[in-house]
């Protein structure tokens, strides 16, 4: 059934305080402050399928599109930008011996002092576009480590914004360990998506740039959802998304499904061994932003209190549902997604065709599910 509830030993129990406040409301609202001062700063769209949700004998179904998202097309332009310019002003502050604010980016002195500076990321494709595209804002220089299998669009998209691109052969987390080679031989600041140590400061700004995707959602919404399916590779968007649902709403959070490709179910498997897990590459997945071996430490810390369900999907099942977005039912529009956009939607579409699994989690014509769109086809 690839169904598999939360049975670690710290499910339900409270998240850390330190969790608490990187993920509150307080966070949300400094990433508001940040994210404002992007160029191409916008609030995407919550759609509610209506057709579809009647498909599926569920209530509501809303999508969250993050396919128009400070125009880079992915929710991942969020946590990039954020991240980037946090370690910039922090440590542009010690240089000029000054507090440097998000409002003194265009400070002649300011911009000077990122111009020595170099960033750098390891990405499957979308991470890596979003530091590229907060890097050329600063004026910096940035690289950006790919797996040697990265799409060439992808590869485009992120050397589009002056970024020196460095392919590898292997998977994304082989590229993990030479940004973070390279990244000390040379000072370069890294950017990752993926923490390994407790208290990561840099991938904490990463998972704080994706609140706003709930904040904004929660906010068009006229009703809480009752689930909410989200897709996973290191679990950083499931991670902020858990803790912030939780802090929000406590013991009444709504109902958290993780979702996974089958061949990269790192996360799932790591709850179904009881422990944090690095895997073995599995078979080969068209959702390749989700196509990763281990779960990032700070979502690992969350989602063992917070994700209700885990679920592992296949290739059929995620064509299935990237095309009912393409082909809407009734009045619904059309929502430009990719494979592993559409991840999420996969899941719930999953549940609904297998009775035991839509019992298990709780769908029924009361439900109000919300999924999230994480990026546009390229």
């Amino acid at each position: 059934m690839m169904l598999i509830h939360n049975k670690h030993e710290h499910y339900r129990t409270e998240i850390d305080l330190a969790d608490e406040k990187l993920f509150g409301q307080k966070a949300e609202e400094d990433a508001v402050v940040f994210l404002s001062h992007h160029d191409h700063y916008n609030v995407t769209p919550l759609i509610s399928l209506s057709g579809l949700a009647e498909k599926l004998q569920i209530g509501r179904l809303l999508v969250k599109d993050e396919g128009a998202r400070l125009g880079i097309g992915s929710f991942k332009g969020l946590g990039g930008y954020h991240a980037v310019m946090r370690k910039f002003l922090k440590e542009a502050s010690v240089i000029l011996g000054r507090e440097v604010r998000i409002q003194d980016i265009a400070d002649p002195e300011v911009r000077s002092v990122a111009s020595k500076m170099a960033f750098c990321a390891a990405s499957a494709g979308n991470h890596g576009r979003g530091v590229a595209a907060a890097v050329q804002m600063l004026g910096a220089t940035v690289y950006i480590y790919l797996p040697e299998q990265t799409k060439s669009e992808y590869v485009e998209a992120i050397t589009k914004y002056g970024a020196l691109v460095r392919k590898f052969p292997g998977s994304y987390d082989q590229t993990l360990v030479a940004i973070n080679a390279d990244a000390k031989k040379n000072d370069w600041f890294l950017i990752s998506d993926i923490s390994f140590i407790e208290n990561d400061e840099v991938t904490s700004w990463v998972m704080q740039g994706y609140l706003l995707i709930l904040k904004e959602a929660l906010e068009q919404s006229v009703q809480v959802p009752t689930h909410i399916f989200i897709q996973a590779g290191v679990g950083g968007l499931a991670g902020a998304l858990a803790a912030q649902l939780r802090i929000r709403y406590g013991k009444n959070c709504p109902y958290i499904v993780i979702v996974e490709p089958v061949g990269a179910a790192c996360i799932y498997d790591s709850i179904e061994a009881g422990e944090l897990k690095k895997i073995r590459h599995g078979l080969p997945t068209a959702m390749s932003m989700l196509d990763c071996l281990q779960p990032s430490l700070a979502a690992w810390r969350i989602l063992t209190r917070t994700g209700d369900s885990f679920m592992k999907i296949n290739e059929s099942e995620n064509k299935e549902a990237l095309a009912l977005l393409g082909k809407p039912l009734g009045n619904d529009p059309v929502i430009k997604s990719s494979e592993s956009g559409s991840a999420g939607l996969t899941g719930l579409v999953k549940a609904i065709h297998h009775e035991q699994m839509r019992s298990a989690i709780g769908l029924d014509l009361n439900s109000c599910v919300l999924v999230i769109n994480t990026e546009q086809a390229n």
